[in-house]
């Protein structure tokens, strides 16, 4: 069986360009309606914001951005560590640290309508002192599930805290303990858990733990309707002895009765992609993504679909890091159709890093973050098809993105938007074409008289 050897990726798009910035660390979702949800970190000279933008298209235009976080410049994000997003019907929900208040809390910002309009964000950790490394799912039952770390006075950590919010609710309970921090073991402080969810509810964190300064990755699960977390269990089992912390957790993916783990071994300097049935939870021998390569692989991020582990990851084989691509399916022992993703010259001085996988019906889409442009911007590829060059897509500021979220008498754009221009509804079908008529679940531009 062999791991989807079609699949190519096309050339690079600049998605959200902006001077002067840097962009990093995106995040991305898909609703039920298929737009596409993406949040990053602004970062201007070490000042931080969240930012969030939404695409009718996967990914090839996207609406104006707006702030998450009401306090400009307090937010606090490290790689693997940016904003996250969960989606639960309509309601949109973007987590991310910020320090406003003198220690890092957890706050959440949600839109009620597909990430139209958006309110003012609110903090949703309950601890003390510094609160960091959220990590958020959706649940079977619409549950909101959360977790963080939670650290002493001292900066020690104290535990991992686990809060769920219940369906048609942003108020999360009061957070306890998941029970994974104690004398002998304690995860990681500054590597990022992962949460995924399983098809019968089951909850799945993925971590890297620390034994004596054995640092490796595990996984703790907690069963639909149970009220407590079970035993660790290892996704890995290299020996991974190191006095520090290697800022590296693991990425998890979730598809029918199968899970797949992606982690980085810092002994070897290397990343690794396995899987286990949900029944067993014995993960398989680990798998190399690139064991010809002798220089170091990092931050792989998977995603499970058809019984393929799919992974993008970190490489430095050309010197500078790169974005690459391969595939391994549940049964295979070597990673197929490894690819670099990145397309700018491989002998570039450029730095590519913050791979982000994820589906779109049946196109693999991969955001990153790239200094090519001077700055670090955001850049995706896709699955979907060649393109001829790399582009970059501005912004006319009386150019909206407009969409049509409920049924309605008569849908022409003349009626639901009297001040717009006539003639400048753009749908997109593999390009752009005239529209009269907007129809329920696509994405549009569409022209005004002035901005606003």
């Amino acid at each position: 069986v062999y791991a989807q050897p079609s699949l190519e990726f096309g050339q690079n798009y600049q998605v959200i360009p902006e001077n002067n910035i840097d962009q990093k660390f995106p995040y991305s979702a898909i609703d039920s309606n298929d737009i596409l949800h993406l949040v990053w970190v602004n970062d201007n000279n070490g000042n931080k914001d969240v930012y969030y933008a939404q695409s009718y298209d996967g990914g090839f235009s996207f609406s104006e951005p707006v702030r998450m976080n009401s306090h400009a410049n307090t937010v606090v994000a490290y790689i693997q560590s940016g904003p996250k997003i969960a989606v639960r019907g309509e309601e949109i929900i973007v987590v991310f640290m910020d320090d406003r208040t003198g220690y890092t809390s957890v706050y959440i910002n949600v839109s009620t309508d597909s990430g139209t309009s958006w309110g003012d964000d609110i903090r949703v950790s309950d601890q003390m002192y510094l609160e960091a490394y959220p990590e958020i799912g959706t649940g079977i039952d619409e549950t909101l599930h959360l977790i963080y770390y939670s650290y002493n006075q001292n900066y020690l950590l104290n535990s991992v805290r686990y809060s769920t919010s219940p369906p048609g609710s942003i108020d999360f309970s009061s957070s306890i303990p998941v029970g994974i921090t104690n004398e002998e073991m304690e995860p990681c402080d500054c590597c990022q858990p992962n949460i995924v969810i399983a098809d019968n509810g089951d909850m799945i964190i993925g971590y890297r733990n620390n034994i004596s300064n054995l640092r490796m990755h595990y996984i703790v699960k907690k069963e639909y309707g149970s009220d407590s977390f079970q035993e660790p269990v290892q996704i890995s089992y290299y020996s991974d002895y190191s006095s520090y912390c290697p800022s590296s957790g693991p990425s998890l993916s979730i598809e029918n009765n199968s899970i797949a783990a992606g982690f980085y071994v810092s002994q070897h300097n290397n990343s690794y992609v396995s899987h286990a049935s949900l029944d067993s939870l014995m993960f398989s021998e680990e798998v190399n993504v690139n064991p010809g390569s002798g220089s170091s692989q990092n931050f792989p991020f998977v995603v499970l679909k058809e019984s393929v582990i799919h992974t993008a990851w970190i490489d430095y084989r050309n010197g500078n890091p790169d974005i690459y691509y391969g595939a391994v399916d549940l049964g295979g022992d070597e990673l197929l159709n490894e690819q670099r993703i990145s397309d700018d010259p491989e002998e570039s001085s450029n730095v590519q890093k913050d791979p982000f996988l994820i589906w779109k019906n049946n196109d693999l889409i991969c955001f990153w973050s790239d200094n090519r442009t001077g700055d670090y911007q955001i850049f995706m590829a896709n699955s979907g098809g060649d393109q001829s060059e790399t582009i970059t897509i501005t912004y006319s500021s009386d150019w909206n993105l407009v969409g049509l979220p409920l049924n309605v008498d008569d849908a022409s754009y003349e009626i639901l938007f009297p001040e717009a221009v006539e003639g400048t509804l753009y749908g997109f079908y593999d390009g752009y074409e005239i529209e009269n008529q907007l129809e329920m679940g696509r994405g549009y531009w569409l022209r005004f008289n002035s901005s606003g």
